[in-house]
C-alpha cells in the first residue's frame, strides 16, 4: 500500500507538470484572434511581435506588465494634461460674453429662456451682492 501511495504521487506530479507546461502555452485560438484584433486596429509590425511574446508569457507576468504599462500610460497622460496651456478666452469671445450676457441675465425673460432655476440663483446672487433690484 505505501508502494501504491508513492505510485499515486508520481502520477500526480507528472500530471501536474503536464498540466503547468499546457498553461504555460498560449492556446492558438487566442492567438489567431489576437492578431486579427490588431491587424483591425491598425498595429505596427514591432507591436505584432511584442504582442506574440507577450502572448508566450506565464499569466502571473502578463498581469504585472499590463498593471505597469497602465501606470506607465497614467504618467505619460498627466504629462500631456498638465503640458496643455491653461484655458483663455479669446478677445472676441470675451467682448460677446460682456456685451450679450448682461442683456440676457437682466431680461424678464430670463425664465422663458433657462426655467426658473437659474432665475432663482441669479436673484440669489444679485441679492447677497447687495445690488438695488426691485422684488417682483
Amino acid at each position: 500500500m505505501a508502494g501504491d501511495d508513492e505510485t499515486g504521487s508520481e502520477n500526480d506530479q507528472g500530471a501536474g507538470a503536464a498540466l503547468r507546461l499546457n498553461l504555460a502555452l498560449p492556446n492558438q485560438n487566442v492567438v489567431a484572434v489576437a492578431k486579427h484584433y490588431a491587424e483591425k486596429k491598425h498595429l505596427r509590425a514591432h507591436q505584432l511581435t511584442e504582442l506574440n511574446a507577450f502572448l508566450k508569457e506565464p499569466a502571473s507576468l502578463r498581469e504585472a506588465k499590463l498593471l505597469t504599462n497602465i501606470f506607465a500610460f497614467g504618467n505619460q497622460l498627466e504629462q500631456i494634461v498638465k503640458s496643455k496651456p491653461g484655458f483663455e478666452l479669446s478677445s472676441d469671445l470675451e467682448a460677446n460674453i460682456q456685451k450679450y450676457a448682461p442683456a440676457i441675465l437682466l431680461s424678464d425673460k430670463i425664465s422663458t429662456y433657462k426655467g426658473e432655476g437659474p432665475t432663482t440663483c441669479l436673484l440669489v446672487c444679485l441679492f447677497s451682492l447687495d445690488t438695488a433690484v426691485v422684488t417682483g
